[in-house]
Order: C-alpha cells, then sequence, then structure tokens
C-alpha cells in the first residue's frame, strides 16, 4: 500500500512539473515586438532603449541590414518590422 501512495505521489508531483515547464516562455513578453526583439535583435543590441536612431533609419537597417548586421527583409514580415520598431521606440 505505501509503494502505490508513493507512486502516486510521485506521479502527481512529475506531471505537475511537467505542466508548470510545458508553459509557453514567451508568455511573458507584453508585446509581438518585445518578443521578435528579444529573439532576434537582444544577442547584439542588448538594449533596445540605447538604439536612438531615427525610425525611417530603424526600419531601412532591419530590412536591408547594416555593417555588421545581416538584413532581416525574408525573416520578417512588414508588420513585424513594424512591431519590432514599436518596441524600440517605447523603451526611449
Amino acid at each position: 500500500m505505501k509503494t502505490l501512495i508513493s507512486t502516486t505521489i510521485a506521479s502527481l508531483c512529475c506531471v505537475t512539473l511537467f505542466s508548470c515547464a510545458s508553459i509557453d516562455s514567451g508568455e511573458h513578453y507584453a508585446s509581438t515586438g518585445e518578443k521578435l526583439y528579444a529573439e532576434n535583435c537582444y544577442g547584439c543590441h542588448r538594449e533596445a532603449s540605447s538604439l536612438n536612431e531615427p525610425k525611417t533609419f530603424l526600419h531601412e537597417t532591419i530590412h536591408d541590414g547594416g555593417k555588421n548586421m545581416p538584413s532581416f527583409e525574408d525573416t520578417f514580415t512588414e508588420a513585424e518590422h513594424q512591431q519590432i520598431i514599436d518596441y524600440i521606440l517605447s523603451q526611449r
């Protein structure tokens, strides 16, 4: 009987831990732009607030690439470009 109870408790603990671990990690992002920035820009541009460039420059650079930055023309839709830019501007 003790074995059955121990197995049941262990199983419930595993299910609980698994369900917590399977929660979408993107749920903590306030916006799609923030999520896209975190996934694609953060590695090189740690703080969005430090990108004090005009909106048109940000769009051209994301679209066409820059000095050491690849183009994201084929990676993002126009709406996603704008969401990233809106996120950057919101951090200023």
